[in-house]
């Protein structure tokens, strides 16, 4: 069953926008000493927190953290929801959260696993008026990848962070995570990132029962190999279902960037489809790359087809690939790299 066609567009089913941030207009964020206001306006902006004002400015359109010394961690996180009302998931729904940055500074690449990245539940530990991430009772899941301009192993790596009882900044103390699945999204020497590139950063948290969570974090931008890495893994241990923080913490500024620029955040959930992909986005990168990517069906595969002529006929469309991925879908969010000829493709996913 055909259900979605783009043309380097994007087109998604209706969603519950929790929060959708296009800009940082106070200026430095981070206690009361800034004379900045500390209010949310969910669902149009929320409130950023960070332990080093002076490294950290928003503007109309962007959130600079930088310079991060060599040697030195940063913090900065947000809650976008109320600490009495947190996201809560339940079987068939996904948390999908979106970041649009660039980097400056790109670290070499290193053995260190030194960009931390957290979909958390603070709830009654959201904090005000600090200059350091509170981390104790704070649980949830984490990425922590080896970042730099390449890649010194499989970069992405999936925690839960079981933080309870342990009086420490938020994702500072690596003991109390526990590792989810395998490392993946890349090889070892793979491309990674580049000093002033656009990238898209997704981390989302799908529940498919009481007892299974699929964790999915992606990053696509034109200097990653194919576009993209991604990684899927499922948890049958923790399965957080309450989410309320989000919090990026380079642990190093030679283990990373020097500097991070956020240009849009966004928080969002949405409901598994129950049956047929629908097209989140097709993104087109200057080396003639497109990466699409759809919300999936666990078990399901899919066949993609690509035209020049979307007037024409299904038969006379390209079929690019069929039972992708191999094995049947996860659920959640899927991704397709696709190199086009033409300056002007439709794509058309359908199942089986």
């Amino acid at each position: 069953m055909s259900v979605c066609a783009a043309a380097v567009l994007s087109c998604r089913g209706q969603t519950n926008i929790i929060e959708d941030q296009t800009n940082w207009p106070f200026g430095n964020y981070v206690n009361a000493a800034t004379n900045n206001p500390q209010t949310n306006n969910l669902p149009a902006s929320s409130y950023w927190y960070s332990g080093t004002s002076s490294i950290y400015n928003g503007t109309n359109g962007t959130l600079v953290c930088g310079p991060i010394a060599a040697g030195s961690s940063f913090t900065c996180w947000t809650y976008y929801a109320p600490s009495s009302a947190p996201v809560t998931l339940s079987p068939g729904y996904t948390l999908q959260m979106t970041l649009n940055f660039m980097d400056y500074g790109t670290a070499p690449s290193n053995n260190s696993r030194g960009l931390r990245i957290g979909l958390l539940y603070s709830g009654a530990n959201q904090a005000t008026n600090t200059g350091t991430a509170p981390g104790d009772n704070i649980v949830g899941y984490v990425q922590q990848m080896n970042y730099g301009n390449l890649f010194s192993e499989a970069p992405l790596q999936t925690d839960a962070d079981t933080n309870l009882n342990q009086i420490a900044s938020l994702l500072s103390t690596t003991s109390v995570f526990a590792k989810i699945g395998s490392n993946g999204g890349g090889n070892t020497n793979d491309a990674g990132f580049a000093d002033g590139v656009p990238y898209k950063m997704v981390m989302s948290v799908a529940e498919k029962s009481t007892n299974s969570i699929d964790i999915t974090t992606t990053f696509i931008g034109s200097t990653l190999t194919n576009g993209m890495i991604t990684q899927t893994v499922t948890d049958t241990n923790y399965c957080y279902t309450n989410f309320d923080t989000f919090c990026l913490r380079p642990a190093a500024g030679d283990e990373a960037a020097t500097n991070f620029t956020f240009t849009s955040f966004e928080v969002e959930t949405f409901p598994t489809p129950a049956s047929g992909p629908f097209l989140v986005s097709a993104q087109h990168f200057p080396t003639n790359t497109i990466v699409l990517s759809w919300n999936s069906t666990e078990g399901s595969t899919y066949t993609i087809h690509r035209t020049n002529d979307i007037a024409a006929p299904l038969p006379d469309w390209t079929q690019i690939t069929t039972g992708f991925p191999s094995g049947g879908s996860a659920g959640g969010t899927i991704y397709y790299t696709d190199k086009p000829s033409g300056s002007l493709e439709f794509y058309k996913i359908s199942s089986p």
